[in-house]
């Protein structure tokens, strides 16, 4: 990764000193990543990212968030309720992690709490007219669950670091639709690569009457 941002960014979002990036780069681990930074343009080249959030989405929970977002009249619901002052249920789309206080030690990255780091990742309805949502990602303390996973523990309910970065329906739809083609071009080489591996080990295989 370069002081920009991920070099494998399949798209990008930017906001006043913000911006995000939806990368490939987790792809291997069966992962999405999601970068969020905040930058200082007025600092000297390769010294301007002041704060970053790396979220880290389950294959798995990232189709159903492509799902969600897909959903258009279920999410302008969500923003009609929450703009009413209504209760709506499910009203933001969330995704937590984190890392545990070994791991942030391996990384060189401890706590001075000593805490897990715990990552909250939400899609929210945005406050600004011309855009549809925010993408709001928030680092700080964290502790693991009964359930194993890392959950915040945000003192007042503030975490360390809050970026959200502003977006149209159109454009969080076109980003999660390249992900995908991204992600089905890799699923599709992985799958010609174990393919092409087992015809080699047939071929040599003895038992097929081959002697390689």
């Amino acid at each position: 990764m370069n002081n920009n941002g991920y070099k494998n960014h399949v798209a990008r979002f930017d906001g006043k000193n913000v911006f995000v990036e939806f990368t490939e780069d987790g792809f291997d681990i069966d992962k999405i990543i999601v970068g969020f930074y905040r930058y200082d343009e007025n600092q000297a080249k390769g010294d301007r990212i002041k704060e970053k959030i790396l979220i880290y989405i389950k294959d798995t929970d990232w189709f159903q968030l492509c799902y969600e977002i897909e959903m258009r009249l279920t999410m302008k619901k969500r923003i009609e309720a929450l703009k009413a002052g209504k209760n709506f249920e499910n009203l933001s789309l969330e995704i937590q992690g984190g890392t545990m206080p070994v791991d942030l030690k391996k990384q060189k990255r401890e706590r001075p709490d000593g805490k897990a780091e715990a990552r909250l990742f939400t899609i929210i309805p945005s406050t600004l007219k011309k855009y549809d949502y925010g993408l709001r990602a928030e680092s700080g303390p964290g502790e693991r669950d009964e359930n194993g996973l890392i959950v915040p523990k945000f003192v007042d309910n503030k975490p360390d670091t809050r970026i959200i970065v502003p977006v149209t329906h159109s454009q969080l739809v076109s980003a999660t639709k390249k992900v995908n083609m991204k992600l089905q071009a890799y699923y599709t080489t992985q799958e010609l690569k174990y393919q092409m591996n087992k015809a080699r080990y047939q071929k040599n295989d003895p038992r097929n009457g081959y002697e390689g």
